[in-house]
């Protein structure tokens, strides 16, 4: 991604999400929420490249939704990198665990063959949460091995 990023000299960053995504309570949206804040950690970093942002969060969703929406509301802008945010929306039930890797599979399958990063994951209950990628894939029934495969070369640039 860094290498397409000083070739093309632009950047676009989206992010699909729920009410964390949007920035929803945040005191001052583009100081205080993670979304903004990481496109303008990229824009420090690569000051001489354009970054384009889309926020594609909705408050109060989850991946089944975001599955539905994520071609108009995200893929249309054609993103190189996206985070997925809908860690508190998702509950453990297997619709949203399918939505889930759906959801992903389809980001990484899109015409930009954008990077991917999962932001948080599904809870284990309401006070803990799963810290790392391969446990929340295990626990939430993924076909593990498949898709990080899928995710690996659809991440090779």
């Amino acid at each position: 991604m860094f290498e397409k990023i000083q070739l093309n000299k632009k950047l676009t960053i989206g992010v699909i999400g729920g009410s964390i995504t949007a920035g929803a309570r945040a005191s001052d949206f583009y100081k205080t929420a993670y979304a903004p804040l990481v496109a303008e950690w990229f824009r420090e970093k690569f000051p001489d490249v354009e970054v384009r942002f889309v926020n594609a969060g909705i408050g109060a969703t989850n991946s089944v939704f975001g599955a539905h929406r994520v071609d108009q509301d995200l893929l249309t802008a054609k993103p190189d990198f996206v985070i997925v945010e809908f860690s508190v929306n998702d509950r453990d039930e297997m619709r949203a665990k399918s939505s889930y890797e759906g959801l992903i599979r389809k980001i990484l399958k899109s015409e930009g063959k954008p990077a991917v990063s999962l932001a948080a994951g599904y809870f284990k209950s309401r006070a803990t949460i799963y810290t790392s990628a391969e446990e929340l894939l295990e626990a939430s029934g993924f076909r593990t091995e498949t898709f990080l495969k899928v995710f690996l070369q659809a991440s090779t640039y």
